[in-house]
């Protein structure tokens, strides 16, 4: 199996959960006389099911909030192919002081190579056993998640956002109302609790907007951590700023922010502490992808290891 990925702690931590449980956990009552919460994760799954291929730009801008103020450490440019099997990731990452980095990741429908780009001094391989693994060896990282879920099931041959909600917890939900995101009428569905795998609880809460194809207007995730760090608590929250809507059966937030938040444990304050913000420049979908697009060659002079294997040293994975 491959390595995890070196990804921010907060994203690991909803990556990491187990998906284990059944559909039956998840009966609820309709919110305020409205549909039954069952209809409203059918109708999550529907947003993106019409997509079959397609290429993406995205551009992205890290920014920590210090002592002294809001400052951009990081920006970022990610190009995206899909063809409903191959995968193609072109991501350039710059950050403060000028330095700058670009990785390719390939699927050709075989085996997914990743590297840095254009010399590949190194590189990493990977065969998937099923589609339904590319995710551990392909990341559409930079992307927003409210901007991933939809498009998750075409890309990575993930499963749709409903059924993800449905496996989360054995658990009925918390919550199933009526709650706006703003001035936009949604549906609020807040899961149990569930055990993070080191110590403490992680808590989703999900704010659909049936007026957007039940996509996800706003979606957090709260975390309780153990033991007697200086963290006691972390709040991730993304939030759709602009919509767009390519084509019938998909919305897609044209931009979002997602807003990181810790919170002291000994004076319970809660603080912001750095917001990534993601913007779709480009998109275009259900297009015919040139095969070339998925072509990559390896000059001979590259280290080629397996994914379960550490990147050289100096290497350093996006």
């Amino acid at each position: 199996m491959p390595a995890t990925r070196c990804i921010p702690i907060f994203i690991a931590l909803a990556l990491a959960l187990s998906l284990a449980t059944g559909p039956a956990a998840l009966k609820a009552r309709g919110a305020s006389g409205g549909p039954a919460l069952e209809t409203v994760l059918a109708r999550m799954d529907q947003n993106g099911s019409a997509v079959t291929s397609g290429r993406l730009l995205l551009r992205g801008e890290e920014i920590a909030f210090l002592d002294a103020g809001p400052k951009t450490v990081e920006t970022s440019e990610l190009e995206l192919w899909f063809d409903g099997v191959r995968v193609r990731v072109e991501r350039r990452t710059t950050r403060e002081g000028g330095e700058s980095e670009v990785f390719w990741t390939v699927f050709d429908g075989e085996r997914v190579i990743e590297g840095p780009a254009p010399d590949f001094p190194w590189a990493q391989q990977g065969v998937p056993m099923e589609l339904s693994d590319l995710g551990k060896y392909v990341t559409i990282g930079g992307f927003n998640v409210l901007m991933q879920w939809p498009l998750e099931p075409a890309v990575l041959h993930a499963r749709p956002m409903g059924e993800l909600v449905q496996s989360w917890s054995s658990e009925p939900p918390q919550a199933f109302q009526e709650e706006p995101s703003g001035d936009l009428a949604c549906y609020l569905i807040q899961l149990a609790p569930k055990a993070l795998d080191l110590g403490g609880s992680s808590t989703w809460s999900l704010w659909v907007a049936p007026e957007k194809g039940y996509a996800l207007a706003r979606f957090q995730q709260e975390n309780v951590l153990p033991g007697t760090g200086s963290v006691s608590r972390t709040r991730l929250v993304d939030q759709v700023d602009e919509w767009m809507h390519p084509l019938d059966g998909l919305w897609l937030p044209k931009a979002a922010t997602q807003s990181r938040f810790f919170e002291d444990r000994s004076t319970g304050v809660e603080k912001l502490v750095g917001q990534r913000k993601a913007e779709v420049t480009s998109a275009v979908f259900n297009i015919s992808v040139p095969d070339e697009v998925f072509r990559l060659a390896l000059p001979e002079h590259t280290r080629v290891v397996p994914f379960d294997e550490e990147v050289p040293p100096g290497g350093r994975r996006s």
